[in-house]
């Protein structure tokens, strides 16, 4: 089952929905709680934008945890893990634009 999040023409809310051929199955809430479908069908074409698939808060993360990935990138190993965060404005959905602060979109 591929489940999505988008934003419809005809709703401004984002929504969750499981792809079924060319029509999207709306679900009851976030799959993350349960998937409960519902009786709304919305055809692809009706797709305003894609969203990223989830809706977390921030993202905190650890890296140069992975000493043969650190060798691969030719970096110094960290004599501890580097932690960081990823803020949900970071989150790209599918088929949009990425942004960059030196390049803009790409």
């Amino acid at each position: 089952m591929r489940l999505l999040r988008f934003i419809s023409y005809d709703s401004p809310e984002a929504r969750f929905g499981a792809l079924e051929g060319e029509k999207i199955r709306v679900l009851s809430e976030n799959p993350l709680h349960g998937i409960e479908k519902t009786s709304e069908i919305i055809p692809l074409k009706a797709i305003k934008e894609f969203l990223p698939p989830v809706d977390p808060p921030d993202i905190i993360a650890l890296g140069g945890n992975y000493r043969e990935h650190v060798k691969e990138s030719k970096a110094q190993i960290p004599s501890h893990p580097l932690i960081f965060v990823k803020t949900t404005n970071t989150l790209t959905a599918h088929k949009q634009p990425n942004y960059t602060a030196e390049r803009g979109p790409r």
